[in-house]
């Protein structure tokens, strides 16, 4: 809950950003994003493993992976979109730019927060 905490701030306090205040966002928006991903990638291999072990039968196992693969899939295209507006705003010096960026980072932590994945604070 830090994660998001940390970026609805962002998104409050960036309004009307000044360029270094502009800077800061982008650069804190840009390290959650990179801590969210590690939390990810170790949650995700754990998290397979545990479906495997604990699946009652190989058909089972699939089943399970499958429907976690889905879940882990979005998660993955909502880096990717973060990560591309995220550039967009370093790219472009508007608000809409930047206000995108934080909201599709705020996804990302909301969908990382509703599979429990603890992201450390930058």
């Amino acid at each position: 809950m830090k994660f998001l905490a940390l970026l609805v701030g962002l998104t409050l306090v960036c309004g009307a950003c000044g360029p270094s205040l502009r800077e800061k966002a982008l650069a804190s928006t840009y390290l959650a994003l990179d801590a969210g991903s590690k939390a990810f990638g170790v949650y995700d291999k754990q998290h397979q493993i545990d479906i495997a072990q604990h699946a009652s039968s190989r058909d089972d196992g699939l089943a399970q992976l499958s429907a976690y693969w889905q879940t882990s899939d979005k998660i993955r295209d909502g880096f990717v979109a973060a990560a591309l507006a995220l550039s967009a705003a370093y790219a472009t010096n508007s608000d809409a730019t930047l206000s995108g960026a934080l909201s599709a980072a705020a996804v990302v932590a909301q969908e990382l927060a509703a599979l429990g994945v603890k992201v450390a604070a930058p």
